[in-house]
């Protein structure tokens, strides 16, 4: 399954033009961080991550990715990943803080169907139609993630919010 996501992930890569920023894909950046929580949550060192934000590591320090974003992208442990999560959104962690083609860390998970770490995101507060700079919104990140259930999920708390509401009256502004 890895695998396979791995592979789309390239082919998305190599297809995509430059200014396409598909959530999970990223084009530019340096291979290592300046950041060191985030290359911590890179190379998937998750008891350095947890001793960094005890230490008083800026959980919304920024480089190509911020750190929520690189815990939703590089842990592959579920429980790891979550509980990191958890501990820098409490520790004030910006739920929608972009990267830099605009992605956030709830149009990650949602792309990769990851319906724990969305809904911590949208308890949070995550905004669902938040768009990076290529469209995609989470919503749309489900959909093309083929995460149907999830996307669903996230209309659902679109419709329960006032999000939708709140979208339209922005649009007829």
């Amino acid at each position: 399954m890895r695998a396979a996501a791995v592979c789309r992930a390239l082919l998305l890569l190599a297809c995509a033009p430059v200014s396409e920023a598909v959530p999970g894909v990223h084009t530019s950046g340096p291979p290592e961080s300046t950041v060191p929580l985030i290359q911590a949550l890179v190379e998937e060192r998750v008891s350095d991550a947890f001793a960094l934000i005890d230490g008083g590591a800026d959980v919304d320090a920024k480089d190509v990715i911020m750190p929520l974003y690189a815990a939703q992208e590089y842990v592959r442990s579920s429980r790891s990943r979550h509980q990191l999560l958890r501990r820098m959104l409490r520790e004030g962690a910006q739920v929608d803080q972009p990267t830099l083609d605009g992605s956030t860390t709830l149009m990650l998970a949602a792309y990769h169907g990851d319906v724990r770490s969305s809904t911590l995101l949208l308890e949070y507060g995550a905004d669902p139609l938040r768009a990076n700079n290529a469209g995609y919104n989470a919503l749309s990140a489900a959909t093309e993630g083929n995460h149907f259930e999830l996307a669903e999920m996230l209309r659902e708390h679109i419709g329960e919010s006032g999000l939708r509401h709140s979208a339209a009256a922005h649009t007829e502004l």
